[in-house]
C-alpha cells in the first residue's frame, strides 16, 4: 500500500484530530482538542480503555513556582532536555491543581493538593506537590474497572479515579472512540506532512484521514522485549503492568522520520 504523497486518496474516514493512545495524556489530548472545536476520533487498541495510566497511583506532580520547578528540572535533566520544554512543563505543573478541578466539575469529583518536596535535594526541591482525585461520588472502581489490578487495593488507588473523571469529560463531548482499534503507521506527504493513518480492526484495514494532525498517546515499549533488549541497560526486565505498551508509537514516528531521545529508562 502506497501511504505517502499529497495526492494520497481513497480515505475511509475523515476527522480534524486523531489520538492515538486511551489513557491520561490521550484522554486529556481529545478532551483540549474538542474544545478548540475540533473533531476528534480517539483511537484505542485494547478492548479496554486506560493504558498504563489506570494502573498508577494517580498523583500528579504539580508545583507553586514554575522558576523554581524549572531550575529543579534543569538539574535533574543534566542537559538532556531543552530549556524550552523543561519551561513549558515548569509552568504547567503550576497549573495541574486548576486544571484538575475544572475536569473535576463533570464528576462532582473532589481534588486534593499535598506539599511534598521533590525526590532529590537540588535546588527548588521544595515548590513541588502532589495533585489527585481524593474522591468521586457514587464511584464504585470495582465494579467500573474489573479488569484493573493496582498497587495498592483498588479502592484506593487515586488512578482510578483520575482516569473516572477523565471518561466523564469525554462522554460529555462529541468525541468519537474506537476499540480494539490498532494505529499501524503513518500517512505523510512528499514534504513529510502527515496527512492520516493506517489502522486495524475487526471491520479489517482502514485509512483515516486526520485534517489538523495525529496525536501519538500511546505510551512505551515496555511491553515490547526486541526495544528492551536494544534500549535498556538492564535486562531481562519482567512486565508487571500493562500488555499494550509494545511501542507502536515509536516505531510509527521513526517510520515517518523523527528521531529517538530519552531511551534508556
Amino acid at each position: 500500500m502506497d501511504v505517502t504523497g499529497d495526492n494520497v486518496g481513497g480515505w475511509d474516514y475523515e476527522t480534524d484530530i486523531v489520538v492515538i493512545g486511551y489513557g491520561y495524556a490521550g484522554g486529556v489530548s481529545a478532551i483540549e482538542a474538542s474544545d478548540l472545536g475540533c473533531s476528534v476520533l480517539l483511537l484505542e487498541k485494547m478492548p479496554d480503555p486506560g493504558g498504563i495510566s489506570i494502573c498508577s497511583g494517580g498523583n500528579v506532580r504539580a508545583a507553586e513556582d514554575a522558576n523554581e520547578a524549572f531550575t529543579y528540572l534543569k538539574e535533574t535533566c543534566a542537559g538532556t532536555t531543552p530549556d524550552d520544554v523543561l519551561q513549558a512543563l515548569a509552568i504547567g505543573m503550576t497549573e495541574i491543581t486548576g486544571y484538575f478541578e475544572h475536569l473535576a466539575k463533570a464528576s462532582g469529583a473532589e481534588v486534593e493538593y499535598r506539599r511534598h518536596a521533590g525526590n532529590y535535594p537540588f535546588p527548588g526541591t521544595e515548590t513541588f506537590g502532589y495533585t489527585s482525585i481524593s474522591s468521586v461520588p457514587g464511584f464504585d472502581a470495582e465494579a467500573r474497572y474489573p479488569h484493573v489490578n493496582s498497587y495498592v487495593p483498588i479502592h484506593r488507588a487515586a488512578g482510578v479515579r483520575l482516569f473516572k473523571v477523565l471518561e466523564d469529560n469525554i462522554e460529555q463531548r462529541d468525541i468519537t472512540i474506537w476499540l480494539e482499534s490498532a494505529a499501524q503507521r503513518l500517512i505523510t506527504g512528499s514534504s513529510g506532512q502527515v496527512l492520516g493513518l493506517t489502522i486495524d480492526n475487526k471491520e479489517g484495514s482502514k485509512r483515516v484521514k486526520a485534517r489538523k494532525g495525529v496525536i501519538l498517546a500511546c505510551g512505551g515499549f515496555e511491553a515490547n522485549p526486541d526495544l528492551q533488549l536494544q534500549h535498556w541497560p538492564e535486562k531481562p526486565v519482567l512486565l508487571a503492568a500493562f500488555q499494550g505498551s509494545t511501542g507502536d508509537g515509536i516505531r510509527m514516528a521513526q517510520d515517518a522520520g523523527a528521531s529517538l531521545w530519552h531511551m534508556w529508562s
